[in-house]
């Protein structure tokens, strides 16, 4: 009888080869009846037929579930539209006139030019500030401000 039973347990021993690991920590072990895109079914000997989403296993038999690949390889596959990145160039520009005589008139600038160029596009941004005056009297106040 003894005999029996060891040689039962030895071949029923096969039909639990399958392990999964669930996302949450918990390993179920079984046969792995079918296997998709989407989710493992495994029979289980004591719960029977489960359909687990792959989405909530880590591990099947040992191996990881969706393992991102390593940086090296990650590194070589660079995608096809990839921008290389640049700095942008500044400028800030101060000017100013002044004329004394019949009119005095005083006039002031001030602007900052900023350019980004990648070899797919270039950004320009330009905000400027005039300001000007006739006889002590205001005779303009403008901002401009253009992006291209």
């Amino acid at each position: 009888m003894d005999g029996i039973l060891l040689a039962l347990a030895l071949a029923t021993a096969g039909i639990t080869d399958d392990s999964l690991t669930l996302s949450t920590g918990e390993t179920l072990n079984g046969v792995i009846a079918e296997r998709s895109d989407a989710s493992v079914v495994l029979e289980h000997p004591v719960l029977g037929r489960l359909e687990i989403p792959l989405e909530q296993l880590t591990t099947i038999n040992g191996e990881a579930i969706g393992a991102a690949p390593d940086a090296e390889a990650e590194s070589a596959i660079a995608p096809a539209d990839a921008v290389e990145e640049t700095d942008w160039d500044s400028r800030f520009e101060l000017a100013t006139s002044s004329s004394f005589g019949n009119t005095d008139s005083q006039d002031l600038t001030i602007a900052i030019v900023s350019t980004k160029e990648t070899d797919r596009a270039i950004t320009k941004f330009d905000a400027r500030y005039f300001y000007g005056a006739d006889n002590g009297d205001r005779s303009r106040a403008n901002v401009t401000a253009s992006t291209t």
